[in-house]
């Protein structure tokens, strides 16, 4: 396939008919879940009851309460729970503030107060941004959504659970509503008690609309406000700054180009977290397909026979003839989530019905965390509940969530990622990965000592197409890094291996003081190769440079203790990198 054509992003809604019977469509689309989009506060009492407090039924009397509060601007340098900055950052990294213009909707469905005693942080609306001008972002309005959700038993603290971030250029439009309560996404009352949970969509979608939110319904005029979706500029460079009172676990994974999410404690506290995430969108291929049962192949049919779902999941599909068992009489519509292993299963299986080819590229930037129920079989050393352990990045449709698995057999930490191969412009559809994982970590998962780590990355199975991917490795500040971009889909898998060469703490490079290490001898220690044409940078971790400095092609010995330099060495389009823990004194 060579056609060029343009790609689909801005104004894209996904299209479905089902008026008559016999219909099953398909939906792959990267979309926030519905309560990392709204606040909420609920009672389990057995069953889900709305909330405005936890100190009154039903939230009082519950088994459990769970919460989603999305954040507010902070309004003091010491306020928790709350977004500190947005805003762009330029080539040479100078940060440029967005200027808050308000909530949005104004008034947050389902919104409650802050409970400072149990922890509980207010939950309100997401807000709308301006950028700097300058910024190069085409559209200069932002709508942005944080989201901090957990659980506790009442009367106790609230435990955070999980974290999610977006961002997204926006227009306002106005569309009519006839059903207030239905206006904008929330929970309403059931009809047959006045507390029990319903949640309502209310994107418009059916008007042709794509709106990251909406609200502001306006009962003398019968319209309602959406926060249209429009496209990013690929070459815009977003931060975002979150400070939390609890620290946000586990694994993260995102949508986000060349991604750099730091976490760091808060200053005279013991729980409370800044979160710093600066990182390009990506643009993430969609599927949108409708297709007479009778017309799919057998494989399709045999999948979505019994309920309209993937091979008898629940919930059972989306569509009209809800209870309808013959799938030749009913509409269902199957809408697999971003993540998962019955997730690629599924793509994998309609490639060959769309001519792998997506029918939009929607440009993204968002990052959540992983839930318990999605770590999988991951290593107990990522698992940990007190820290951030590692950050997946993906531009692909769909991938699997769970931290990579680790294969005894490669040495290496495996991540299976599946998209169409063509963009919905006729192009190759690249793909893009990028693992961030603590030092720490990474020795735990493979039983490493202190010395020094060399760590690889590359593509399995990325296609007939010869294309070049380009990978890249560091080590800094307690953080490995590794990235690859520009392999070709289907379903690659991303290994990244790490080795350590056999020592012993005793054998640790010694320097004395006000002396050096030649580039040969930190080459020598660190096993890395070169040749006349490479490239070698070191770089001493900003806890070090009291202890050692950079001096020309060596490191030279200041003070007596341990110093950490990373030593990156480039030979043409190839990268390797180690991180050296030398003793000097």
């Amino acid at each position: 396939m060579a056609a060029t054509g343009t790609i689909i992003d801005e104004g894209w809604v996904p299209s479905r008919t089902l008026v008559s019977g016999g219909h099953q469509a398909v939906r792959f689309r990267d979309v926030a879940e519905y309560n990392e989009r709204i606040s909420t506060l609920l009672a389990r009492t057995p069953r889900w009851k709305i909330c405005t407090t936890t100190t009154a039924v039903p939230c009082s009397t519950a088994t459990t309460i769970e919460f989603s509060s999305v954040l507010q601007p902070c309004s003091n340098p010491t306020q928790l729970d709350c977004i500190v900055a947005f805003g762009t950052v330029s080539t040479d990294g100078t940060k440029s503030p967005a200027t808050y213009d308000g909530a949005f909707p104004k008034t947050a469905p389902n919104g409650f107060e802050a409970e400072p005693n149990i922890g509980l942080p207010a939950g309100g609306a997401g807000g709308l941004w301006t950028v700097a001008e300058g910024s190069g972002a085409p559209i200069r309005t932002h709508y942005v959504g944080v989201t901090v959700s957990g659980s506790a038993k009442p009367g106790e603290r609230v435990a955070f659970g999980n974290f999610f971030a977006m961002a997204s250029p926006i227009g306002i439009k106005t569309f009519s509503c006839n059903v207030p309560a239905g206006c904008s996404p929330s929970y309403v009352p059931e009809r047959d008690d006045s507390s029990y949970v319903g949640y309502v969509d209310g994107f418009g979608v059916s008007l042709g609309l794509n709106c990251v939110m909406s609200g502001n319904y306006d009962a003398s005029t019968g319209k309602s406000e959406c926060a249209e979706r429009k496209a990013f500029s690929k070459d815009v460079n977003y931060y975002l700054t979150v400070r939390l009172s609890q620290a946000v676990s586990g694994w993260l994974h995102g949508r986000l180009a060349d991604p750099n999410i730091t976490i760091e404690s808060v200053a005279g506290s013991t729980s409370a977290v800044t979160v710093s995430i600066a990182a390009k969108s990506v643009s993430v291929p969609a599927v949108d397909l409708e297709k007479n049962f009778s017309d799919l192949p057998a494989t399709l049919q045999d999948a979505y026979r019994a309920k309209g779902a993937w091979k008898d999941a629940d919930p059972a599909g989306y569509g009209n003839f809800a209870f309808e068992t013959d799938p030749l009489k009913r509409n269902k519509e199957s809408r697999p989530t971003s993540s998962g292993v019955n997730s690629i299963a599924e793509l994998e299986a309609w490639i060959p019905v769309i001519n792998d080819t997506a029918i939009a590229d929607l440009s993204t930037w968002t990052v959540r965390t992983l839930g318990s129920n999605e770590l999988g079989a991951a290593s107990g050393c990522v698992t940990d509940k007190n820290k951030v352990t590692g950050i997946v990045t993906t531009n692909a449709t769909v991938y699997k969530a769970a931290a990579p698995v680790y294969d005894s057999a490669t040495q290496s930490l495996n991540y299976t990622v599946s998209a169409p191969h063509y963009m919905s412009s006729g192009e190759l559809f690249k793909g893009s990965y990028s693992l961030i994982v603590r030092s720490d970590v990474a020795r735990c998962i493979y039983k490493f000592t202190s010395a020094p780590i060399k760590s690889t990355i590359e593509v399995i199975d990325t296609g007939a197409e010869t294309n070049s991917v380009v990978t890249n490795v560091s080590e800094s500040d307690g953080w490995i890094r590794l990235t690859a971009s520009g392999f070709t889909h289907s379903t690659p898998t991303i290994r990244a291996t790490m080795t350590q060469p056999a020592t012993t703490e005793a054998a640790q490079p010694t320097i004395a003081l006000n002396r050096g290490a030649s580039r040969a001898s930190l080459l020598k220690w660190a096993a890395l190769t070169t040749t006349k044409t490479s490239r070698v940078t070191l770089t001493v971790a900003k806890s070090s440079r009291r202890i050692c400095a950079v001096s020309g092609t060596s490191i030279m010995g200041r003070a007596s203790g341990t110093c950490v330099v990373s030593i990156r060495v480039q030979t043409g389009s190839k990268r390797s990198s180690a991180t050296l823990r030398i003793r000097v004194g």
